[in-house]
C-alpha cells in the first residue's frame, strides 16, 4: 500500500471556504428550520435564542391538519408534469422533425408562456366552472397543464433538434415505423430533457398560488393556498410556517436527487454542443 498523503493546509484553507459558503447559500433553510423546531415565545427573543429545547408542535399541526392538502398539491402537479411530457413530447417532435407549423408556431407556443396568468383567469374560471370542476383537483390539472406546456415544447423541441436524425432513419431502414423510431430511438435519447421538464414543471405546479386561490375552496387547495391560514389579522403562526416552507421543499428536492444526473445532462446539453 502506498503512503498516504498528508492533510496540506491549503487543503484545510479550501474546505473551509467550501463550508462557509455552503453555509451562507444555505443560512435561509437553516433559520427556516431554526423557527419551526422553535416554541413561540422565543422566535422573537432578543437576543436570539441560538440553544433551546426544540419541539415538533408546528409539525404536529400539519401533519394532523394540512396533510389533505399537501397530497392535494402533489396529486395536481404530478398529474400536470405528467401530462406535459405526454403532450409535449410528440408535440415538440413533430415541430423539431418536420417543421410543422414552422416558426411561426414555435415563436407562438413559446410566446404563451410570456402570458401572466391573471390575463386569463377570469376565462379559465368561467370555463372550469362550465364544465363543474370549480374545488376539485381534476380541474386545476388542465390549467397547470396550459401553464407548463409552451416551456416543455419549446425546450424538448431544442433538445430533439441535438439528437442526430441518421439515428432515426437507420431505424427506418431497418423496418420501424416512425412512430417506432420515435419511440425506440428518440426517446430514450432524450431522457435528460425529460427529466429537466418534469422537474421545472413539477416545481412550477407545487408553487403556483393565483389560480388554485381562484379555482378551489376547501376539498381541493392545495398546500401555499392552504398556508395563508396561519396568517391572520392579528396573528402570524410564524412557527407553523416555517415548517411548512421546510415540508413544501421536500417533493421538489427529493426529485432534483432522483433525477440529478439526467437534469445536470439536459441542461447542460445545449451550452456543450
Amino acid at each position: 500500500m502506498g503512503a498516504t498523503k498528508p492533510f496540506a493546509p491549503r487543503n484545510l484553507l479550501y474546505l473551509l471556504v467550501l463550508i462557509a459558503v455552503v453555509a451562507i447559500f444555505n443560512s435561509p433553510i437553516i433559520w427556516t428550520f431554526k423557527i419551526s423546531i422553535e416554541e413561540a415565545d422565543l422566535i422573537f427573543k432578543e437576543p436570539l435564542a441560538l440553544l433551546f429545547n426544540p419541539t415538533i408542535a408546528s409539525y404536529r399541526v400539519l401533519f394532523q391538519e394540512f396533510l389533505g392538502y399537501f397530497l392535494n398539491s402533489f396529486l395536481a402537479a404530478s398529474g400536470s408534469t405528467l401530462l406535459s411530457i405526454i403532450i409535449g413530447f410528440p408535440t415538440a417532435y413533430s415541430i423539431a422533425r418536420f417543421r410543422t407549423g414552422g416558426e411561426n408556431l414555435s415563436f407562438w407556443i413559446l410566446s404563451l408562456r410570456f402570458i401572466p396568468p391573471v390575463a386569463f383567469l377570469i376565462p379559465i374560471y368561467i370555463w372550469i366552472s362550465t364544465i363543474g370542476l370549480l374545488d376539485n383537483i381534476f380541474g386545476l390539472i388542465p390549467v397547470y397543464l396550459i401553464l407548463n406546456l409552451p416551456l416543455s415544447i419549446w425546450f424538448l423541441r431544442s433538445f430533439i433538434e441535438e439528437i442526430p436524425v441518421e439515428n432515426e432513419e437507420a431505424a427506418l431502414i431497418d423496418g420501424c415505423s416512425r412512430l417506432e423510431a420515435m419511440l425506440r430511438i428518440t426517446l430514450p435519447l432524450s431522457r435528460p430533457a425529460i427529466a429537466a421538464v418534469s422537474v421545472l414543471a413539477f416545481i412550477a405546479s407545487w408553487n403556483e398560488y393565483l389560480c388554485a386561490l381562484v379555482l378551489t375552496y376547501t376539498r381541493a387547495r392545495t398546500w401555499p393556498v392552504a398556508l395563508a391560514q396561519f396568517i391572520g389579522l392579528y396573528r402570524v403562526s410564524y412557527g407553523e410556517l416555517a415548517a411548512a416552507g421546510i415540508i413544501g421543499m421536500l417533493p421538489t428536492i427529493v426529485l432534483a436527487i432522483v433525477m440529478r444526473n439526467h437534469l445536470v445532462r439536459g441542461m447542460t446539453l445545449g451550452v456543450l454542443k
